[in-house]
């Protein structure tokens, strides 16, 4: 990483240049890097100041501090200028791109200083800047957030792990019924099996056969019930799960300090709550019904795979590294678009939050059409950013189906094969292709399961983000906590005159005392205090 910020000496690519030399006695007090030419070409230029000069090297002129009357930073689209008040002009000094903006920020306050005749404070200069990330030096969604790149995504899992943490008893309640829902999967292929190569091919058996569409029922009707009972499990959980950290999100904003209201906007926040948390109950259901039911489902499937034959099981996972090597490549190419839809969610309920609530402000000063079109633009950008993400899992579904569908015809063409040499019975082929899609269906889902994850990801980044903030003004342990305090209004001296015809009365007092309502009948004349 760059240098930046050097105090108390010149940067070693500097030192030979001939304005450094001229320094003479001069102490250099601080060097800063930009990363801009006058011109706004890309390129290294230091600003050096001494006790009694500033210039930037490079050609730039040599300003004497004691001839500035004041130091500005001069903001354009895209790139800033620091600038010297000399003979009542602004002149100049260096050129920075938005990414310098906050150590420029930092240096004019210190060179306004020292044209003041005040001291440097070079711990301010220091301090390390509130929008980059002290560990990997990359920019940071918000000032003194939480680096959602250090965290990482394994750390947003294993935390929202740790909020069902005591609902353990059902979690494996929910364990034990995907289990045996598997088990339920698994029967149907198998009757199958028995009723083609026991039954129907030899002709034999034909008492077996209610018996055997009874079991088909009996599966099918046991694991829909079983369904029943997992949907309403995680249901519960996964409501129970939100509402929680809905109040854990209100408790933190309620003792935030007021400048991190400064930096986030209400319509930003009211976003988090009320939709990001939304999320966690879907991480719920996908672990119970989703990710976690269709890893066992690859494995039980798998494994009555393998015992049927290992030879066709072989051919059936031919496809399965496409699909890995199909996730990576959506998981790394859509995530950052579900950022960006984030975003657009974002600034368009703040943008609503912000029209509502100043309505009449709007109208007072007939700016409809202006924030009509603002509005448009808003939802012209959350339009252009889910149809980017739309239209990424569009193309990655079929895509899979299509890989799928080959794995298909290559069991067809060497199960036929082995069927009509008799190495198989058409009973177990077809048992097989039962197997096969039902352990084709899980692959698939889990394929898509990225494009859930990713939107869970971001969400949970956002939620935790709020949880992780710092409280910035802390309670003191010694506070003492004041008793209930009671008044009363006062009003001293009053005058009263109902009607010319009635006398004054002058010189009253009339205390208020708390919860006491006074009300004057008839008309006032006149009232002073």
């Amino acid at each position: 990483m760059k240098e930046e910020l050097l105090v108390g000496e010149v940067p070693a690519s500097l030192r030979g240049r001939p304005e450094v030399h001229q320094l003479g006695a001069d102490r250099c007090l601080f060097c800063i890097r930009s990363d801009l030419t006058m011109d706004g070409k890309a390129s290294d230029i230091w600003l050096v100041v001494t006790e009694t000069k500033a210039f930037a090297v490079g050609g730039g002129e040599v300003f004497l501090l004691k001839e500035i009357q004041k130091v500005r930073t001069f903001q354009t689209v895209g790139s800033a200028f620091l600038q010297f008040l000399t003979d009542g002009v602004y002149v100049d000094v260096i050129r920075y791109s938005n990414a310098c903006r906050e150590r420029f920020s930092r240096a004019q306050v210190q060179l306004q200083r020292l044209v003041e005749g005040k001291p440097v404070q070079l711990e301010a200069l220091k301090q390390p800047s509130e929008l980059i990330c002290p560990d990997c030096g990359l920019p940071l969604p918000a000032r003194r957030a939480v680096c959602p790149r250090c965290t990482g995504g394994k750390s947003i899992f294993f935390r929202s792990l740790s909020l069902m943490r005591e609902y353990r008893g059902f979690i494996a309640l929910l364990l034990c019924m995907m289990i045996v829902g598997v088990g339920l999967d698994l029967v149907p292929p198998y009757l199958t099996r028995l009723l083609v190569d026991k039954v129907l091919t030899p002709k034999q058996h034909i008492d077996w056969l209610p018996m055997i569409l009874l079991g088909l029922v009996g599966a099918s009707l046991g694991r829909q019930c079983l369904n029943v009972f997992i949907g309403r499990t995680s249901s519960y959980i996964g409501t129970r799960i939100t509402k929680e950290l809905r109040e854990r999100l209100q408790n933190k904003l309620m003792i935030l300090s007021v400048d991190y209201y400064d930096r986030h906007s209400a319509g930003s926040l009211m976003s988090r709550v009320l939709y990001d948390v939304d999320y966690f109950q879907g991480f719920v259901s996908q672990v119970a019904q989703g990710f976690l039911l269709n890893v066992i489902l690859v494995l039980g499937i798998g494994a009555v795979l393998f015992t049927m034959n290992w030879h066709l099981a072989l051919l059936v996972l031919l496809p399965v590294p496409f699909v890995v090597v199909g996730t990576m490549f959506f998981w790394k190419h859509v995530y950052p678009r579900y950022y960006r839809l984030w975003d657009s969610q974002s600034k368009m309920s703040q943008r609503l939050t912000g029209l509502l609530q100043g309505i009449r402000l709007v109208k007072l000063f007939g700016q409809e059409e202006r924030e009509q079109q603002r509005f448009s633009d808003s939802a012209q950008y959350m339009q252009e950013a889910r149809r980017s993400v739309e239209m990424s899992t569009a193309t990655f579904g079929p895509f899979m189906g299509f890989v799928f569908g080959l794995g298909g015809l290559i069991i067809w063409y060497a199960g036929g094969h082995r069927v009509l040499e008799g190495e198989i019975t058409l009973g177990t082929l077809m048992a097989f292709f039962g197997y096969m899609g039902m352990f084709y269906g899980p692959i698939s889902a889990m394929s898509m399961f990225s494009n859930w994850l990713t939107g869970f990801m971001s969400a949970g980044q956002r939620v935790f983000e709020v949880l992780d903030a710092n409280i910035g003004v802390v309670e003191d342990r010694d506070a003492v906590r004041l008793p209930d305090l009671r008044g009363a209004i006062e009003l001293r001296n009053v005058t009263f005159g109902y009607d010319p015809y009635s006398p004054v009365l002058k010189g009253v007092t009339i205390k208020i005392e708390p919860g006491q309502f006074v009300g004057i009948v008839g008309k006032i004349g006149r009232a002073h205090v």
